[in-house]
Order: C-alpha cells, then structure tokens, then sequence
C-alpha cells in the first residue's frame, strides 16, 4: 500500500496465518498512507468479537508487517463499548487453531511513520501483544518511527522483542477501571522479553 493510498473500513487484518509455511507480509509506505482497521460495539474478547486488530504471524504462520517512509497503520475503537484495539505479534495459540511455529514482526522505520493503537478517548484499553502462548514476536522501532498505545506486553507465554532505535514509544491513558499505561517485558509461564532503548529514543509511559 503506497503513495498516498489509504485502506479503510475492515475491523481485522490478519498476516501470516495458518500451517507451518505460510507466509505473509504488509508493506505500507510513503506520507499519507493509511490503513485503518477500526473496532465496532459489543466486543468482550480481542479476537473474535467486534474489536479492532492487526494480528501478525498466527498458529503455524510467519507474518511481517512494514510501515516506512512516513505511512501510518491505525487500529482503533469508533464507540465507547468496543474494548482492547489490538495489535498481537506471533501467537501459537489463537481462535484459529494452536501451533509452535507462530512468528510475528513489526517494522516502524523512519520519521512520520506510525503506528497508533488508539481508543479516542473511550478508555478501551488498546494493547499490543507481542510473543503470545509460545509465539516469537518483535516490533522494531527505528529512525524516527512512532508507535502509540495504552499498553504493550513483551513476552506473553511466548518469546517477545522490543527493539526503540532513535525513535519513540509512547504509552498512555487509562482502562474502564482507572488504571494507568503500563508496559511489561516477559509474563506468564514460558513468557520471556527483551527491551532494548538505544540511540537517543524515548519511551513515555503516562496516564
């Protein structure tokens, strides 16, 4: 997706999912380009249900997503009641089916590309999940790139890489409950995560 073109109106977008050798990869690149995968009313589970997602590397599948040259990729809620706009990055185990091989990355290169797990303000919780039940994920943030969310989780029952190079994470406002932005590398059992912050990049965690 490039120069300029703008995808809209899917509430899911899936890459890589399925049997071991199943690949997939997002490219999107260049100023003003967009896609948006927005969340309806009614959802209490991330996938399925009527919440927003971007799921990358699935059970058996390898997924890369690219977002580069000043593009943007938004997953978001549109009304209060569509909780958890969800980004997860290599999980084994899914409403889909459950793998070992599950492998999914993120790239968000260079100055006014985006990533934006957002809510509008609806206190929704927009998460990213990366390395989920024995799933390998990794986002990599780099040159200017910027991600966005409410709270992001390394390492959840599988393998997950944060890498912020010269770029900016952001991590704020609040649950249904109150709570505040939160960032946790490595949970649960098997859950193992690694951050590494270099080269002048700034990770903001704030309500």
């Amino acid at each position: 997706v490039s120069d300029g073109a703008q995808v809209t109106g899917a509430q899911v977008g899936i890459v890589g999912r399925g049997l071991a050798g199943t690949e997939g990869t997002l490219t999107v690149t260049g100023t003003d380009t967009l896609v948006s995968f927005q969340g309806m009313q009614g959802s209490t589970t991330p996938v399925p249900g009527n919440a927003s997602a971007l799921v990358v590397g699935d059970v058996d599948g390898h997924g890369t997503v690219n977002i580069e040259q000043g593009a943007t990729v938004l997953i978001g809620s549109g009304v209060t009641g569509a909780p958890f706009p969800t980004v997860i990055i290599g999980d084994a185990i899914s409403s889909f089916g459950t793998g070992t091989d599950a492998t999914g990355v993120i790239n968000v290169d260079g100055a006014g590309s985006q990533l934006l797990v957002q809510d509008n303000g609806l206190n929704n919780a927009p998460q990213i999940l990366a390395g989920r039940d024995g799933g390998d994920g990794t986002l990599n943030i780099t040159d200017g790139g910027h991600v966005e969310s409410y709270l992001a989780i390394f390492g959840d029952g599988g393998n997950g890489t944060l890498s912020v190079d010269n770029a900016t994470l952001t991590l704020s406002g609040e649950d249904g409950s109150g709570n505040g932005a939160f960032l946790i590398v490595g949970r649960g059992t098997g859950g193992v995560g690694d951050a590494t912050v270099s080269n002048g990049a700034v990770v903001t965690i704030t309500d």
